[in-house]
């Protein structure tokens, strides 16, 4: 009965404009919603994904981090460029805000994704999201990934933090004097 149900509600979704018809998709809760992602996950064909990965982000739900970080290259289709290639809004990757939305609790993922991702998309959005989170107080979020790094046993995973490192260091400079300097000591201590 319910994969029944999911059916009828991914060919009303695929057929149908994803804002008028997902909503009934996202109202059926994040259990449903979190399903909905794990089984859309090798073709991506709905329509309703980005909303029900905005709806995920919207309720907060930690149970959904794992899933979510599957989705970090996903780009919601209204944002792709047109038949002729020009775009009016840039592509928006809707897991990167939901995660930011989980906040803290999703970090321990996004570093895992950080390392272990082979897609250089999915550990760029990992570490922007990342860095969402700790916008507030970018020397934290260095702290924690520089130590992250040297627990780090292999080389690949090692590089791949230095990157993710490289990029917060970045966000830091255009900070005031002090939280760059913040920045740069927790990066080098």
């Amino acid at each position: 009965m319910r994969l029944g149900l999911f059916f009828l509600i991914f060919v009303t979704c695929a057929s149908s404009p994803a804002q008028e018809t997902c909503v009934g998709l996202v109202d059926k809760g994040s259990d449903f919603s979190r399903e909905f992602l794990r089984q859309q996950a090798a073709t991506r064909s709905s329509r309703c994904i980005s909303s029900v990965i905005k709806h995920l982000g919207n309720a907060c739900d930690t149970q959904a981090v794992d899933i979510l970080a599957q989705y970090l290259d996903y780009v919601d289709p209204a944002t792709l460029p047109g038949p002729d290639g020009g775009a009016d809004v840039r592509p928006s990757y809707p897991a990167v805000s939901a995660l930011f939305q989980i906040g803290e609790s999703a970090t321990g993922r996004l570093l895992a994704t950080i390392q272990t991702s082979e897609s250089q998309k999915i550990r760029e959005n990992a570490a922007k999201a990342y860095m969402y989170i700790y916008r507030d107080d970018l020397a934290k979020g260095i702290r924690l990934l520089r130590k992250e790094q040297l627990r780090s046993k292999d080389s690949s995973s090692r590089r791949k933090l230095s990157d993710a490192l490289r990029m917060l260091a970045n966000a830091c400079e255009g900070r005031t004097r002090q939280e760059a300097q913040a920045c740069r000591n927790a990066r080098t201590g």
